[in-house]
């Protein structure tokens, strides 16, 4: 018996069995998006000096210089939220988060990614409205910087009312900015080795992660993790990240506001090699 085929409708289908696609992806959304994934992969990673891996430093223009070109396979930024501060200097602040952008874009390998975590909350005492797309700002920042824009995902952090919570996404305001440098695929085999890059990732996981909308799940939760991840969510959505686009052998890189000893025990429980920048 043949199978009722689908496509495209304005309003998307309910059916993915057979379904025909190329409405969707000739539409003007990807007019003049070329991506040529036959790109010579650029890998420096062997060439960082492992001095400043497991240590903590500022992020200035310094220890910067520490960081060769084309050696980092994973970039994990945390925006600090806006406060008092940043409100008043915000076209100052603004700027420098532009650099940044641009610096770290320079640390990663071909196909290497850069994660940014967004909070969209402004603290109530500096401005009347809670909300500020700041997400929106710096996914533009990332496109001008010719980063390929991968998706977001909404973070839904848990806090005392979970349950009642869980489906509110007005009070979201925690997005994941995911990109990638030059080409979509991330090389698994080194054909010049002859080692196979290591996977840590479960089905199940892969099919969770890949959702546009994350949830704190205890289920899914990984080893070594559940003192620390009770404590601190935000953890939890980034080991999935850590999982999801990097290797075992890979060096990553985190730029958080403050990094402590718990949560550098925590980066180093999934991958060994790690580098620590604070703002």
């Amino acid at each position: 018996m043949s199978r009722n085929r689908t496509k495209t409708s304005d309003f998307g289908v309910s059916k993915r069995e057979g379904h025909d696609s190329r409405q969707f992806y000739s539409s003007r959304l990807y007019d003049g998006f070329i991506i040529n994934e036959k790109k010579e992969v650029i890998d420096r990673s062997a060439e960082i000096s492992k001095e400043i891996f497991n240590e903590v430093l500022k992020f200035n223009e310094i220890n910067a210089k520490k960081i060769i070109d084309e050696s980092i396979h994973l970039i994990i930024v945390q925006i600090p939220q806006i406060d008092k501060d940043i409100f008043e200097n915000f076209d100052k602040w603004f700027q420098e988060i532009v650099k940044t952008i641009k610096i770290l874009r320079k640390f990663l390998i071909t196909g290497g990614r850069l994660i940014i975590l967004v909070n969209n909350h402004i603290d109530k005492n500096v401005k009347n409205s809670q909300f500020y797309p700041l997400h929106a700002k710096i996914t533009k920042i990332l496109i001008n910087s010719d980063m390929i824009m991968r998706g977001n995902v909404i973070l839904n952090i848990p806090n005392k009312n979970f349950e009642k919570s869980l489906d509110n996404l007005n009070s979201n305001l925690n997005i994941a900015l995911i990109s990638s440098k030059d080409v979509l695929k991330r090389i698994k085999k080194n054909k010049r080795k002859a080692f196979e890059k290591t996977d840590t990732i479960t089905r199940d996981q892969f099919l969770t992660y890949t959702k546009s909308i994350w949830r704190y799940n205890n289920e899914l939760m990984l080893k070594n993790d559940e003192t620390l991840i009770q404590s601190k969510e935000i953890t939890d959505y980034i080991q999935r990240f850590i999982h999801l686009f990097s290797f075992v052998e890979d060096n990553i890189l985190y730029i958080f506001p403050n990094i402590n000893r718990d949560f550098m025990k925590f980066a180093q429980n999934h991958r060994n090699m790690n580098i620590f920048f604070e703002w």
